[in-house]
């Protein structure tokens, strides 16, 4: 007959598969989010980048020259 600690033993194993399976997954969603954010915070920088841009472009050639960012 098995004793009480090896019966609580044997459900520890059963169930410690699935929950480590589950923290797997929990992880490579959180590391995809966070993939994700990366891309958007860099795709929300170049567009501001290039709105900078056109809109300097749309300035007459002496407001361009006056601007202490005028390359």
């Amino acid at each position: 007959m098995m004793s009480y600690i090896q019966s609580k033993r044997e459900l520890a194993k059963k169930h410690q598969a699935p929950s480590e399976e589950t923290l797997r997954e929990f992880k490579e969603i959180v590391i995809k989010s966070e993939e994700e954010d990366d891309v958007q915070s860099g795709l929300q920088e170049f567009t501001q980048i290039n709105l900078h841009r056109t809109d300097r472009s749309r300035c007459p050639p002496q407001a361009v020259e006056a601007s202490p960012k005028a390359a």
